[in-house]
């Protein structure tokens, strides 16, 4: 007999909802949720910016009054950091998660770092480029912090994939970035505006997909260009309006992903999309789709 529970919990600043099924017990099902919550929510300790225990938080610390020291991490947050490396490096620095003492600067993230104070003292603060990845090792040349808000949700999702048995069905949904166990039967509701009906409904292109938009945030941008970041840390937000989303075979890829598409213009984001073989649907505030490496 198949059962199914639908369950929503606050986590990783959002909600997390939970479905699952499958021919096993609702008692059953209710512990696998549970188990995906738990998950979810030990990533979030361990890579979460606004709890100064975290192991990020720690690093950041360490990274930004230390340079030349080799920083050991967990392979969680290894697995994280090893993906921002690369498409930094892919991105021509279009995808930085040093842009953290931007975010802080500009009241977007917590000061509890004191990245203010140093910034006053330092003449340039480092990024991505200053930064290396030696076996589960990190090393900087240059101050540096990093903001994992942009992958680490994707990343837990995932994390939390892994704690579902083979035979039971499951959509995962954190604020947006999204799992489903049998995609190729799953359409999707991607949202451009904030009005109700600002919905396109499209099939799901592969087993995860995450979005992002900017229609919460007013006449502000949550996305940072880290190419127009100067010396002094000043920068500009990237202004978009509508959605991103991209699909992916797995969150953390799709959710990391959707940030180069906002940055980069199609021509320089299509050939990354195709190296992972994700695909894009760009939709603008009139609804107006537009698909890359579809």
């Amino acid at each position: 007999m198949q059962n199914n529970i639908e369950r929503c919990k606050a986590l990783l600043g959002t909600f997390v909802d939970v479905s699952l099924s499958g021919d096993v017990t609702d008692k059953e099902l209710i512990e696998l949720s549970n188990n995906v919550f738990d998950e979810i929510e030990r990533i979030q300790k361990l890579m979460s910016f606004h709890e100064p225990l975290s192991e990020l938080s720690q690093l950041n610390k360490k990274m930004l009054y230390q340079v030349n020291h080799e920083f050991l991490v967990s392979d969680d947050l290894l697995n994280v950091l090893k993906l921002a490396m690369q498409l930094f490096e892919q991105s021509k620095g279009h995808y930085d998660i040093t842009v953290a003492t931007k975010l802080v600067l500009d009241g977007e993230l917590p000061d509890h770092l004191k990245v203010e104070e140093l910034s006053m003292k330092e003449a340039s603060l480092g990024n991505s480029q200053n930064v290396f990845v030696h076996k589960n090792y990190i090393i900087n040349s240059l101050p540096v912090c990093f903001d994992l808000g942009g992958i680490a949700k994707g990343y837990a999702v995932d994390c939390a994939i892994k704690k579902i048995p083979e035979h039971i069905e499951f959509i995962i949904n954190a604020g947006g970035d999204m799992a489903v166990s049998n995609w190729t039967n799953h359409q999707v509701a991607l949202k451009f505006g904030i009005n109700q009906q600002a919905l396109k409904v499209v099939r799901m292109l592969e087993s995860s997909v995450a979005s992002s938009a900017n229609y919460y945030h007013g006449s502000r941008s949550h996305v940072i260009n880290p190419l127009k970041i100067d010396t002094s840390n000043q920068g500009t937000a990237h202004r978009f309006s509508g959605s991103v989303s991209v699909f992916a075979r797995n969150t953390m890829l799709a959710d990391a992903l959707t940030k180069i598409v906002i940055l980069m213009k199609p021509k320089m984001a299509k050939p990354i999309l195709e190296y992972f073989n994700a695909k894009a649907i760009v939709i603008n505030r009139f609804g107006f789709k537009r698909m890359l490496n579809v």
